[in-house]
């Protein structure tokens, strides 16, 4: 049986690019989707020499399937707008915000 994770998970909080309300978002999202083999994200706007031509304010996300070394989406936006591209099929998806672009991977139910 998979453990849940909750909004306090410390995983989530290494995403500090996000706002307040992203995060709350996004680990809410994370619950729901390991339904559909969504198994982890990741914080890649800080990794490696990636992160030095990165601006302050740009979000990329990492999401994993269950038993993969490579992210299959990565999601990448800011304040402005996001993108979602599928590292296995090649597409991208422009939209107006994080939930959106997540939406694309798996829609998670409405919080309540």
């Amino acid at each position: 049986m998979a453990t849940k994770r909750v909004e306090a998970d410390p995983l989530l909080s290494c995403f500090d690019r996000l706002t307040e309300a992203d995060r709350r978002y996004l680990a809410h999202w994370l619950e729901h989707a390991r339904e559909s083999g969504i198994d982890d994200v990741r914080d890649l706007s800080r990794r490696g020499t990636l992160a030095a031509g990165i601006p302050a304010d740009l979000s990329i996300i990492g999401v994993y399937r269950a038993g993969q070394a490579l992210a299959s989406w990565l999601v990448v936006g800011r304040r402005d707008g996001w993108v979602a591209a599928s590292c296995t099929q090649g597409t991208v998806s422009c939209v107006r915000d994080l939930p959106g672009s997540l939406a694309l991977i798996h829609a998670a139910p409405a919080k309540s």
